[in-house]
């Protein structure tokens, strides 16, 4: 039956003259038609959407098979940052306007001026470039509320911090042309530690009868004390910790007192990366009345998301539910990881690294620096991981194994940022999203 309507149903890729039809051929901007959904500034938040467009050449196939595959990406993984006191937010605000507003949004999503291509990475709709996944309905939700998408303020605070509420209206738009194309469904939820710690309410927010995967893209908020337990025994982790126990003091007072008491004063305003996550993101969770649960320990949940990865509530297999599967995605030497550890060595922060990503049942880890996230950008195919077969695995094989309930682990076994030397190839620069 879905065959039928492939062919019948689903809006054509080319106009009646000539050309592409650029509003289903690309992602094109959306309102969420949701007035508690808005973004730090108080504009409602918005997000893009791409159908399956159909056609008479091969390029413009839509799904032939009995199911469809849906991928709805919520912001760059981590890479966005976020802000936790009144000063970081001003500064967050001032640096990058796109990240707390929808105002001057773009009408096509794009990387690189690019809205087809590699350039968008998963979201490629070149048949011969990303054969497994051209064919997939898209939707991208821009991060513009500051707070890895798990706010819930009362509407009308300012700032606002709504970005579970973005979340969930997001997916109940899609939602909506999910239940009019009809069933079977598969889903691929995409985003960092917030959309990750959030998988339970986010996974009911979509049809019982859907498949649902996720992908933890650039993901890991890493903090080498809180994460390991164990007390620092190199001589930097000693100095860090040190620091950490300085900066510990301003944390606990915001977490008792005011949300917008400045926690870390060596920190850059502007750049949440710039400082361990751990001394930001307790009182940035109280400021953002964030959605957190409270089995993981609350803004702890952020931290080794893959180790606190929740159950699909809508699995009949076991009482107890079983994980929604999931891929994690990181470079091994992650910038912004390095920036935010910058006395530790590179060596410790990838095995660090490493460690986060095992609780996946997938893992992509390049022996690259940037970008952390990868899924709407070339490195989604262009960067070779862990090699061993021909064609070299990418990202794009990782994200095929999950969606084929499989696992597996593409590791580079090279050492040393950029010794895989497809990294450089797979970088590139936002220009717009």
């Amino acid at each position: 039956m879905l065959a039928t309507l492939a062919s019948t149903s689903h809006p054509t890729c080319r106009l009646p003259g000539g050309g592409f039809d650029e509003d289903v051929m690309s992602l094109t901007l959306r309102s969420l038609n949701a007035t508690d959904a808005t973004c730090n500034d108080g504009t409602a938040a918005s997000f893009y959407f791409r159908p399956c467009c159909d056609g008479a050449t091969y390029e413009d196939w839509c799904n032939t098979s009995t199911t469809s595959r849906w991928f709805v990406v919520f912001g760059d993984g981590n890479s966005d940052g976020w802000c936790w006191d009144a000063e970081s937010c001003a500064a967050r605000a001032a640096s990058t306007p796109s990240l707390t507003s929808s105002k001057g949004l773009p009408k096509y999503f794009r990387r690189d001026g690019a809205r087809h291509t590699d350039a968008v990475g998963a979201f490629d709709k070149t048949g011969e470039q990303n054969p497994n996944f051209y064919k997939a309905y898209a939707a991208y939700v821009p991060h513009c509320s500051s707070d890895l998408f798990t706010g819930a303020s009362p509407a009308g605070s300012s700032p606002s911090f709504r970005g579970n509420t973005i979340a969930k209206a997001a997916l109940a738009a899609v939602r909506v042309e999910m239940e009019a194309l009809g069933p079977p469904w598969e889903v691929v939820i995409v985003g960092g530690a917030g959309i990750v710690a959030s998988l339970p309410e986010l996974r009911a927010a979509l049809p019982a009868a859907a498949a649902v995967s996720a992908v933890c893209d650039g993901c890991v908020l890493l903090d080498l004390d809180l994460d390991t337990q164990q007390p620092p025994t190199h001589p930097h982790q000693r100095h860090r910790q040190q620091q950490q126990q300085q900066q510990g003091r301003g944390a606990a007072a915001v977490a008792s007192g005011s949300a917008t008491t400045t926690t870390t004063p060596s920190c850059d305003k502007a750049d949440a990366h710039s400082c361990p996550p751990a001394t930001t993101l307790p009182g940035a969770a109280k400021l953002w009345h964030a959605s957190l649960r409270d089995d993981c320990g609350g803004w702890r949940c952020l931290l080794n998301a893959t180790h606190h990865r929740p159950s699909d509530p809508s699995d009949p297999s076991s009482r107890s539910s079983s994980p929604l599967p999931l891929l994690a995605q990181q470079p091994l030497y992650d910038e912004q990881t390095a920036t935010a550890h910058a006395t530790a060595d590179a060596e410790t922060l990838r095995a660090a690294l490493l460690e986060s990503l095992s609780g996946a049942d997938v893992v992509v880890a390049s022996a690259c620096a940037g970008p952390s996230d990868a899924f709407t950008r070339s490195a989604f195919s262009t960067v070779s991981v862990g090699g061993g077969s021909i064609p070299p695995p990418t990202f794009a094989s990782g994200l095929y194994a999950l969606v084929t309930n499989g696992s597996r682990a593409l590791v580079d076994t090279c050492t040393g940022a950029g010794c895989n030397p497809t990294c450089k190839r797979g970088s590139s620069v936002v220009v717009e999203s």
